[in-house]
């Protein structure tokens, strides 16, 4: 597969993206859902780190996609170590990845069994 995959019709916008890329639409139903089962998403700390994250690091960086050298625009920020585990590194940058919804949401359910756990 080249790094520039071809689009796809997204039947939830009407929209194109690319493989591995999420609906924003999507993205935004699955975010506020899961903050609503867990505060810690909506605290200023989260989503300031959140979102200077994904401006540092605009692309997946899953291990796929670096593997295959793939540039999928990233949405989500994961916790390497999960928070559950490993609480006291919730807000350290070295635990943080950029990730495409898609590549987050499958790692989430093979590690954790599920989002929102």
């Amino acid at each position: 597969m080249s790094p520039w995959a071809p689009a796809r019709a997204c039947p939830r916008c009407r929209g194109t993206h690319r493989r591995g890329e999420a609906c924003p639409q999507a993205v935004a139903h699955e975010r506020a859902r899961h903050a609503e089962k867990n505060p810690f998403f909506n605290s200023d700390a989260w989503k300031a780190l959140r979102a200077r994250k994904l401006a540092r690091c605009p692309w997946c960086e899953c291990e796929d996609c670096r593997a295959q050298g793939l540039r999928v625009q990233a949405t989500d920020v994961d916790h390497i170590v999960s928070r559950e585990r490993a609480p006291h590194l919730a807000l350290t940058w070295s635990n943080l990845r950029s990730m495409a919804h898609g590549h987050h949401s499958r790692k989430t359910a093979i590690e954790d069994g599920g989002f929102g756990r």
